[in-house]
């Protein structure tokens, strides 16, 4: 009876592990070689696998897996290298747009991602209804390319892009199919409904920030009878860093007119906040540390995020930037 047994537990043994898919990943890096990248589930963030950078800059990763996820490449020192699917096969990373490239669900999201941009491009030649039309097809094709990777990682990937910009078309994809099953939609999901608690009219949310053993609280600035422009940045955001030049417009002309403006530095590393703010000359205070307080307070699932309050704390306006933003500003300062 042993044997019978063993022979029985070695052969389902076997079948486990030809379930297992192989896969590899290769990755060239702007990283020292030396350094550690990790391999992380870009959903739960969990790391998973580490790598040493090679002498020409590059990583390697290889295993085994059940079933295809979504991964992002991280540095020791945060710095983030490329986001793409691990699925059956070869991977590898394309360095300059840090996506991945040569497997089936990646060059899929790819060609799904390049239309979706090309969509995009037309955007600032149009006005009006013809601009109304084509975000119309840009959600809808979104919509539509969701709906038929539903059951893979890419359904995933697009359903987290079309929470930015349609919170409520988000809302019916993720019951429709079931996507609440992936732990970053469940905090979208969360952060959707904070965001419509803090929308325009809405009373400020306040928060409470420690750093190097003082706290700062958003209410020491807001609701204190100024009108007050709140940028919620990141040293490593690119296009927040962009935004730079529309605010310290916007603070020299109206700094003395009754506006003050506020940074708080979100998901990002005090000293580089630091470093950043420094760099590029910020004259305005920052609340440092924030981390995901100040997110969390105010459903911002992404950055730029900017948020006007008037003079009692409300709400006046959130989520402009640029030409907008000014154009919102002087409106309200107007009056």
């Amino acid at each position: 009876m042993k044997k019978i047994a063993l022979t029985i537990s070695a052969a389902a043994l076997s079948v486990a592990a030809l379930a297992l898919d192989p896969y590899k990943v290769i990755a060239p890096v702007e990283a020292e070689p030396g350094t550690t990248i990790y391999l992380t589930n870009f959903d739960t963030g969990e790391k998973l696998d580490s790598a040493i950078v090679s002498s020409d800059k590059a990583v390697t990763f290889a295993g085994e897996l059940d079933e295809p996820f979504p991964a992002r490449l991280i540095g020791q020192d945060g710095r983030r290298h490329g986001t793409f699917i691990v699925e059956l096969g070869s991977v590898a990373i394309n360095p300059k747009q840090r996506r991945g490239v040569g497997s089936m669900l990646n060059d899929q999201l790819n060609l799904i991602s390049d239309s979706l941009m090309s969509m995009e491009s037309q955007f600032e030649s149009l006005t009006g209804s013809a601009l109304e039309q084509k975000q119309d097809e840009w959600i809808s094709y979104l919509n539509s390319q969701i709906a038929e990777h539903a059951d893979d990682p890419i359904g995933y990937v697009l359903s987290l892009e079309l929470s930015y910009v349609d919170p409520d078309a988000f809302e019916q994809a993720v019951g429709k199919y079931g996507l609440d099953r992936y732990q970053r939609v469940q905090g979208l999901l969360k952060s959707i409904q904070t965001k419509r608690a803090t929308a325009e009219g809405m009373p400020m949310v306040g928060f409470s920030v420690e750093w190097e053993g003082h706290t700062e609280n958003l209410s020491d600035y807001v609701g204190q009878g100024e009108y007050v422009l709140v940028d919620f940045w990141a040293s490593w955001c690119g296009p927040r860093i962009r935004e730079i030049k529309t605010l310290k417009e916007i603070y020299e002309e109206y700094s003395d007119k009754g506006l003050q403006v506020l940074g708080v530095a979100v998901w990002d590393k005090p000293e580089d906040t630091v470093a950043a703010i420094q760099r590029l000359d910020i004259p305005w205070p920052c609340i440092i540390n924030s981390q995901n307080i100040a997110t969390d307070a105010y459903g911002i699932p992404a950055i730029p995020c900017i948020i006007l309050f008037g003079p009692d704390g409300t709400i006046l306006a959130r989520d402009h930037v640029g030409a907008d933003l000014k154009s919102i500003v002087a409106a309200q300062l107007s009056k």
